[in-house]
């Protein structure tokens, strides 16, 4: 497993002190550890669309996909950066900083239930430009297995 256990809190270092109850949760916990808004694919606020693009605030979206038992998940999580304004180094580092935790054995993060286990899936990372040139985002491909 990576150095970096997500059973940690959005810095990485502190332990996350709920009970997460779900699936759902536990995805929404684990995109939301690399300290930039998460929102699951179908459910991105406008406000956060409109921070992104006259701000330069950057998020994650990321698919929902849930499995029984010893079924593989395969998913995508996409780092969203207005790299007009923020250039494409923060995106760049921010997508590197998620691989270099998954790249070495994944990650976990218990639920309820069971635990979610975390690993990249191939590709590992595409770089891609949206509709707007000016938004690009990195797209993480994962697996998940969820162990309950």
């Amino acid at each position: 497993m990576s150095d970096y256990d997500l059973n940690y809190d959005y810095d990485l270092k502190e332990p996350v002190s709920e009970i997460i109850v779900d699936k759902v949760s536990a995805l929404q916990t684990f995109w939301s550890a690399f300290g930039i808004n998460a929102y699951p694919s179908i459910n991105v606020p406008e406000k956060a669309r409109s921070d992104l693009l006259k701000k330069g605030v950057p998020y994650i979206t990321y698919d929902v996909v849930l499995g029984l038992f010893d079924q593989l998940c395969y998913m995508t999580g996409q780092v969203h950066y207005n790299v007009s304004l923020t250039g494409i180094g923060p995106l760049v580092e921010k997508q590197q900083f998620i691989v270099d935790v998954l790249k070495r054995g994944g990650t976990t993060v218990p639920y309820r239930d069971g635990i979610m286990i975390v690993n990249l899936s191939s590709p590992a990372v595409q770089l891609m430009t949206e509709e707007n040139d000016a938004i690009k985002k990195a797209i993480i491909n994962i697996v998940v297995e969820f162990t309950d």
